[in-house]
């Protein structure tokens, strides 16, 4: 619309017999101006870019998406993950190539790096450090197409009140801000997993509660595959949807048809000299101006969107690391299995030394011993280090080969990473086998016990019932040599609801401190422990560990983290009050790539190996992206044919495995 308006004032200017003294410019010189032009763009691009990134980097860090998110609804863990997911990535500057590069950063070295950190192919490139959000990165690349389209727009409508070669500048601008912006939206591309990771998962697994395989037919099929178009396209015709919108409200069409110049010259009423004037020249003039311009100097018309200024990937490829029972019996490194091989499924157990080990092998005697928030954890007397799994597989309904087959799978490749203890989530998928093949290949177990966030835990038959199935429960595996620790409840205070009721939450914390009681009056061998979402949730329990005044070194609280603020909460654990050994239960980056995941998860445990005193270790989540939940399918280590999805159990097993190198961060 606008540039019909644009070009119907040339036309007029033409049926009257005069000829714009702005159109005289040749072609040749609106050439010349775009490849002047060219390059400033480019800089100018990455600029905005690097602003985005900035103001995203200090919204977060001040909280302003945890804000946000609350007042959008979301309860105080969500909003957490939902300001590290925006907030997580931090501009360091722009890197320039050639002697220009050079010269900008010698006058302003905090601003412009080297030349040489520009990404190949690139002329200006925006640096951001290691470990940046999917979506953080992508919001500054993609926020910075939309300016310059909107950018372009506004210079459009400028150009209608400018005269003369003012006004043409404009509208060669213009142009040029447009195509840049929307080509550059276009060329925008999404995978599904990058959707995933950017939050789709957490949507579905948290706001929309639904288990992984409806969510994969709800969404991966008719949403994720088309998403790689639809996400980019939709931002384009909102753009200029939004304008022809606006248009329309304004009369503005209604008002130029209601004229007949443009009718006319459409109909040929125009004369032959005004039918063929200037402004297809100029249009044409422009193209071909930018094409030549891009095929003489294509690297000064390119930019980067977003590269980050250090390595964050683990170089080395993601192996298959595959143990034997055998192997584990003799505490012997993994076997590596590179990425190119056939995949074998593991020896079967032999009725050798292994075999006999376990059927000789008594009940396991596991203690935590300390207080004032310095704790040790044995186990048989040997003092151990949890490094842990969550375990997710769901597959308690197969016949027992087959879920023996794939424990052996399973079991065998964590620990050739150096896990030594798994963790679950529903005692109805942990059972004898499950701690029969566990001690096999020398692993620990943390038996789970689901109890619902829905309970009426302030029902004493309610109560009493559940007491009585947890009491079966212990005196079942109790003796089992691969049990570590009983696991009652995960996040249930947490799952009644961002303004649960403190009345109901007290009554579970109570009953809590009732069931661990008994657990431990049945089985003083092996320690109990709850785990809820961060410590958000710890002060009914803290409330009743205080009215209580007993004193529980046996009884541990697990936290969940996938944010950065657990270095905070496990620094300051002593300061809360609350005098109990602590495991980091779950933890995970939030909202990564790939390339950088491997690194975030260092980056963590290195925050939970620092607490030595007061955090017994921690669980990694989770191992397969087979799991019960869609988010399963982004934060799973390995992928349902047990193939690494990417660098992560390479990482770990260098920080699990005694005398491996230590990783810088």
């Amino acid at each position: 619309m606008v540039v019909s308006h644009f070009l119907r004032k040339m036309v007029l200017t033409s049926r009257q017999g005069r000829r714009p003294k702005w159109l005289s410019l040749s072609s040749l010189a609106i050439a010349a101006f775009c490849i002047l032009l060219t390059p400033l763009l480019s800089l100018l691009h990455q600029a905005v870019a690097f602003s985005i990134a900035a103001s995203l980097q200090e919204a977060g860090s001040q909280k302003l998406f945890d804000q946000l998110g609350r007042v959008a609804g979301l309860d105080p863990v969500y909003a957490s993950v939902f300001n590290t997911t925006l907030g997580n990535i931090e501009a360091q500057g722009l890197a320039v190539a050639g002697p220009l590069g050079d010269a900008l950063h010698q006058l302003a070295p905090g601003f412009f790096a080297e030349p040489d950190k520009v990404a190949s192919g690139a002329w200006v490139t925006t640096l951001v450090s290691d470990g940046a959000s999917v979506l953080a990165s992508t919001i500054a690349g993609m926020g910075a197409e939309v300016i310059f389209t909107v950018l372009g727009l506004a210079l459009l409508w400028l150009s209608l009140r400018l005269t003369g070669h003012l006004a043409l500048t404009a509208v060669i601008v213009s142009v040029m801000l447009q195509v840049r912006g929307v080509v550059g939206l276009l060329s925008f591309r999404f995978s599904p997993e990058d959707l995933e990771i950017m939050g789709l998962a957490h949507v579905f697994t948290k706001l929309l509660p639904m288990d992984a395989d409806a969510y994969r037919q709800v969404a991966e099929e008719p949403l994720l595959d088309s998403a790689a178009f639809l996400v980019p396209t939709s931002v384009v015709v909102g753009i200029y949807g939004t304008l022809l919108a606006v248009l329309l409200l304004r009369r503005r069409p209604w008002s130029w048809l209601s004229r007949g110049d443009v009718s006319l010259a459409l109909r040929g009423h125009l004369r032959p000299a005004a039918r063929s004037s200037h402004p297809p020249l100029l249009l044409s003039a422009l193209v071909i101006g930018m094409l030549l311009f891009q095929s003489l100097f294509p690297d000064t018309g390119n930019y980067n969107y977003i590269v980050q200024a250090e390595e964050a990937a683990i170089a080395a490829p993601a192996p298959v690391l595959l143990a034997t029972a055998s192997d584990a019996a003799a505490a012997a490194p993994a076997a590596y299995v590179s990425p190119g091989t056939q995949q074998q499924e593991p020896a079967p157990v032999s009725s050798g030394r292994m075999t006999q080990m376990a059927a000789k092998a008594g009940p396991s005697k596991v203690f935590i011993h300390g207080a004032a928030n310095i704790y040790s954890y044995t186990v048989n007397g040997r003092p151990e280090r949890i490094q842990g799994v969550g375990y997710n597989i769901k597959h308690s309904e197969l016949d027992q080969s087959i879920r023996g087959s794939r424990y052996d799978w399973d079991f065998g490749q964590m620990r050739g990473v150096g896990i030594n203890t798994v963790l679950g989530w529903e005692h109805s998928e942990f059972d004898e086998l499950t701690l029969k093949k566990a001690h096999e290949y020398g692993l620990g177990v943390v038996m789970p016990y689901y109890l619902p966030a829905h309970g009426d835990y302030l029902d004493p038959a309610y109560q009493e019932r559940t007491m009585s199935e947890i009491k079966a429960w212990v005196e079942k595996y109790r003796n089992e040599p691969a049990l570590r620790m009983w696991g009652l409840g995960n996040e249930v205070i947490h799952g009644m609801g961002a303004n649960y009721e403190k009345r109901r939450a007290k009554a579970f914390a109570r009953f809590l401190l009732k069931a661990a009681d008994m657990v431990h009056e049945i089985d003083p061998y092996h320690p109990v422990i709850y785990r809820d979402a961060e410590d958000v949730y710890l002060g009914p329990v803290k409330e009743v560990l205080q009215e209580d005044g007993k004193h529980r070194p046996w009884l541990v609280y697990g936290v969940n983290f996938f944010t950065p603020r657990m270095e905070e909460v496990l620094r300051d654990w002593p300061k809360k009050g609350v005098d109990l050994p602590l495991v980091v239960s779950e933890f995970a980056p939030s909202g990564l790539s790939p390339a950088d995941r491997p690194r975030g998860y260092l980056r963590m445990w290195k925050w939970i190996a620092k607490q030595k005193d007061s955090v017994l270790g921690g669980f990694v989540y989770v191992w397969s992206t087979q799991g019960p939940e869609a988010i399963d399918r982004v934060m799973g280590l390995v992928d349902g044919d047990n193939w690494p999805i990417d660098g992560t159990l390479f990482a770990l097993r260098k920080a699990f495995h005694p005398g491996a190198a230590s990783l810088e961060e």
